[in-house]
């Protein structure tokens, strides 16, 4: 039998278990036959690591309906161990303890070992204060090679303050206090409650008065106390045993397994019949796209070894064969399978005898027998049959991944990087990437010019150096007028407050095209470059097992981080594995938890270590403060996210205005679009001659293309040589020999020098702001980061601050954003970059409110468009955790209300029109029978402890959650 399906019969048969066995309550014994109330929700904790939570409804001949489907997730017995190995990492150092576990595997598993044994026995003894915990004598001895016991007692000392509480080393045992140990589960706890609360609102659990604890961790009084607390309006009931309960219940199953009679569908079940196909096995490929012929329906109960569904199909006389591929879908009600929300499971063949008769009919049964759903097939004329088994329970959760990609979507250049889960955990630096090469082979590079290139017909054709490539093919034979070329489009979202689905983006030559168009294509490609990257790097994992991630710009707005998301969305990307990083978030981390440890340095990041995050990009700079919390990576934010448009683009900008000062800009502009091909060729020179520029270089030889030479001529009548460049006062700075152009290193520093005193002022203004003495390091990332000029500026301008460039500083973001789709709470905190609030109305007061604002509803008076602000310009956003929680009355007999987000400049805006504010997005929700609702409650929910917004919106009255991630709506 399949383990999942498995874990669910151990739920429902729990119940059974209960019939023979006394029951731990916090009064007194309770019995199977005491349960009164029909409604009871089982919870598994497995001493594995994971939780599974269901309701069933106990029938009146004690048979089992489940109401609620199972879900969970690894909360339990694994997340608490990992929380004491990080403990013991602290006290004997990340790089002994891994050393450890490569050398000591089997003393690893005695840990694990004791910490199970200790855990059950610190809940079976309620009295006690202290643990002991063995620690090996090779743990010990790998420790004291490397430190004194002196030492290693300080370290323990400081362990002690951060965990608040006693922590010492007696022989070859760890002393610690029950407030220490406790520390461990916190996690543990905090996931499962958090859990509890969002399943028991659903109205199928508003019946629920006790909730039953099975499995090995339910016996730890550790866990199960704190959550008997929390939710002390319920019962709870504890078996004996409840550790074997599983075992028992299972034979109780194999005597009787129709005790469960009926379960909820996790999904839609649905198919796709296909005629006369020349391979057919149950394990075919299946059909990428066609019609989503529904069989069962998400949610709808299913009658467990029964039939459930019966179908006909009537193939022509000259069908040979017929397939049946099964499809699942999270969506009620798909229309063809090729849907985001579709994914194939299985399928079943039959092979047509031959016959004479115009029609015949071909019958498909469905069966769901466990975990299973058996398929068959049967031909009415010769009685032939087929059948398959299909595993319905293969689907990852998605809060669970296999594997992590990132793609770092740069102004300037673009790339992906993916790491396993168990590389990660193994090895961060066990990053993968590709190399990139241009078609003439000379150039290589991890990421690729962000250039896309389109067909007249406004379709994708290519990306990066093939993009620039073609489109120069295409202007030297002078058909390239028609295409669409775009390169850095990237910064057309700065600063866009809100974006619509008409918004346009510039071609090179002047041309319009949709931004969704161009932003989906870039992405899609990216994407398809990974997954095929994947599969050829022989790693077997279905994409539901990939987690996404897509950087942003952190000064970028909530509309065009919204944006972004939309286009992974419609690049086909799942909307529930897709996480927005913000590049300088991103960049800190590779630095923290990878650069930093494996370059020699005397620069450490630790505990209370406070330093600016300088993130220099190709278009922009986006600066902030952090703060260390532990020598683990996790950080909080000390001041928002702000910089500008000062990235290493700007300084191309300056040095392409050098050609205009000496052709003139009409010449300029008619060279770009009369001659593109060498308009990029130029280019990409001057990125190479910028990139490798230094303050001690003397001078610098430029191209000048024929091209270009021979437009001036046309233009002016006059030669391009030394007459031109004394006309124009620039014989100090240059000249022309032949068709080079050499600049001296004095003029060409002149060109950093407004993007260099962007930076420069900023980051006093920041330090201004902060107490200056407590920052003592810049950390320096990006592209741009690379600049010798840039850093000699910051430690000219910061004499006192020390200044750090991680190695591969342009690859950090990219890297970075790979190990925050691992672990994206190492931010632990940040700082709102303004202040949020709903749109709603509240009673009119004469005087205070409006006049113009004031509405009637019904027999009640209210003031309209009122600003309910939930978080303030500069709170502290804690990740993980909802952040205001407020309540709205909706419009009395209204069907539906639109709950739309604005942000604001101020402080305290009264009103969403007022200066500074401006609208974010939101989401209409539906009311089913709106008129008998009235004017119900509706309860919003806002979290921003991530890189975006997060509602949870619910109605009071019927309990239906709406979630979203906030999206631009406004058209």
């Amino acid at each position: 039998m399949h383990y999942k399906w498995m874990k669910k019969l151990d739920q429902a048969l729990s119940l059974r278990h209960i019939g023979s066995c006394g029951c731990r309550t916090k009064q007194s014994v309770f019995r199977y036959d005491d349960i009164t109330r029909t409604a009871v929700f089982v919870f598994k904790q497995e001493e594995g690591g994971s939780v599974d939570g269901t309701v069933f409804e106990i029938q009146p001949d004690k048979t089992i309906k489940e109401l609620f489907p199972s879900t969970g997730g690894d909360w339990c017995g694994s997340l608490a161990l990992q929380e004491y190995l990080k403990f013991l990492e602290r006290i004997f150092g990340n790089e002994i303890f891994k050393d450890f576990k490569l050398k000591e595997p089997g003393e690893v598993l005695e840990i694990y070992k004791e910490f199970g044994n200790q855990t059950k026995i610190t809940s079976a003894d309620s009295e006690r204060k202290y643990i002991a915990l063995w620690i090996p004598a090779a743990l010990l001895e790998m420790s004291l090679a490397k430190k004194t016991v002196e030492e290693l007692n300080h370290t323990i000392d400081l362990v002690s303050k951060i965990y608040k509480g006693d922590v010492s080393l007696r022989g070859n045992k760890l002393k610690i206090s029950l407030e220490v140990f406790r520390k461990f589960f916190e996690p543990s706890i905090y996931k499962i409650s958090g859990y509890l609360h969002n399943l028991l609102r659903h109205p199928n659990a508003q019946d629920v008065e006790v909730i039953l604890l099975v499995g090995g961790f339910s016996e730890f009084t550790i866990i199960t106390d704190p959550i008997t607390k929390e939710f002390s309006s319920y019962k709870f009931i504890i078996p004996k045993d409840s550790g074997v309960s599983a075992l028992v219940g299972a034979l109780i199953f194999g005597h009787n397994p129709l005790l469960i009679q009926e379960r909820l569908s996790n999904y839609t079940y649905g198919c796709v019949a296909v005629y006369d196909k020349q391979k057919f096995s149950t394990d075919e490929t299946p059909v990428g796209s066609g019609h989503f012929d529904r069989l069962v329906e998400i949610g709808h109960p299913l009658k467990i070894g029964r039939v459930q569904v019966k179908k006909t199909y009537s193939p022509d006389k000259d069908v040979k064969n017929i397939s049946i591929y099964l499809y699942g879908s999270t969506k009620a009600n798909p229309v063809l399978v090729n849907d985001k929300s579709c994914f194939y499971l299985g399928s079943v063949a039959l092979r047509l005898p031959h016959n004479t008769i115009e029609k015949r009919e071909v019958k498909l049964e469905v069966s769901l027998k466990g975990s299973m759903i058996e398929l068959t097939l049967v031909d009415s004329l010769s009685g032939k049959s087929a059948d398959a088994s299909v595993n319905t329970s293969y689907k990852v959760h998605s809060n669970e991944y296999l594997l992590v990609g990132a793609i770092d979507f740069g102004t300037t250049y673009s790339g992906y990087a993916f790491s396993s889960k168990q590389d990660y955990d193994d090895n961060p630096t066990e990053i993968t990437g590709k190399i990139w090469t241009a078609s003439s082979g000379h150039l290589q590079s991890q990421k690729i010019p962000t250039c896309a290139l389109f067909t007249p017909q406004k379709t994708f054709h290519s990306f990066g150096y093939e993009a620039e490539d073609k489109y120069a093919t295409l202007s030297l034979e002078n058909t390239h007028h028609d295409w669409y070329f775009f390169r850095r489009f990237k910064m057309k979202l700065y600063n866009e407050l809100t974006i619509t689905e008409d918004f346009q983006l510039e071609s090179l030559d002047g041309k319009m095209l949709s931004a969704v168009l161009v932003f989906c294509s870039v992405i899609g490609f990216l994407r398809e470059e990974m997954l095929s990257k994947i599969h050829f790097s022989n790693i077997n994992i279905h994409e539901y097992g990939l987690r996404w991630v897509i950087t942003v710009p952190a000064i970028w707005t909530d509309a065009s981080k919204c944006f972004m998301r939309k286009c992974a969305l419609q690049a086909g990307i799942d909307d529930d594995r897709l996480v927005i990083a913000l590049e300088p978030e991103a960049a800190a981390m590779y630095s923290n938890l990878v650069a930093i440890r494996n370059q020699k340095s005397d620069i450490r990041l630790t505990s209370g270590t406070k330093y600016i995050v300088c993130d220099a990009g190709g278009g922009t700079v986006d600066i902030t403060v952090h703060e260390m919390i532990d020598d683990e990576g996790h950080v909080r934010e000390l001041y928002k996210a702000s910089g500008g448009n000062w990235g290493g683009t700007s300084v191309d900008e300056e040095l392409l205005q050098l050609y205009e000062k000496i052709v003139g800009k009409d010449v300029m502009a008619e060279f770009k679009y009369k001659y593109p091909e060498d308009a990029l060729e130029m280019a990409r020179e001057l990125e190479t001659k910028k990139r490798s520029f230094s303050s001690n270089v003397d001078r610098v030889s430029f191209p000048l293309p024929l091209s270009m030479m021979q437009l001036f001529k046309k233009k002016t009548g006059k030669r391009l040589s030394m007459t031109v460049i004394h006309s124009n006062s620039l014989e100090k700075y240059m000249a022309i020999n032949g068709d080079k152009i050499r600049v001296t290193g004095s003029y060409i520093r002149t060109c950093f020098d407004r993007s260099i005193e962007k930076i420069c002022e900023h980051l006093k203004k920041i330090l201004k702001n902060l107490s200056a003495d407590d920052v003592g390091l810049i950390l320096l990332v990006g592209g741009y980061a690379e600049s010798s000029i840039l850093q000699s500026a910051l430690l000219s301008t910061f004499p006192s601050k020390k200044l750090l460039v991680p190695k591969e500083a342009g690859l950090s973001v990219l890297k970075g954003a790979v190990i925050f789709g691992h672990n994206p709470y190492l931010i632990l905190e940040r700082k709102a970059k303004y202040t949020y609030g709903i749109k709603c109305r509240e009673p009119f007061v004469d005087g205070k409110h409006r006049q113009d604002y004031k509405v009637q509803d019904k027999d009640e008076i209210w003031c309209a468009n009122v600003f309910s602000r939930h978080v303030t310009i500069g709170d502290t956003l804690i990740a993980g955790k909802t952040q205001s929680t407020k309540t709205y009355t909706k419009q009395k007999n209204a069907n539906s209300a639109h709950i739309a987000v604005y942000a604001s400049l101020e402080e305290n805006p009264m009103y969403i029109t007022d200066a500074g504010c401006f609208y974010l997005g939101g989401k209409i929700l539906e009311f089913e029978n709106g008129r008998a609702l009235g004017a119900s409650c509706l309860e919003v929910q806002m979290a921003f402890g991530g890189t975006e917004i997060e509602l949870t919106m619910t109605c009071k009255v019927t309990g239906r959650v709406t979630k979203l991630h906030l999206e631009n709506d406004r058209q």
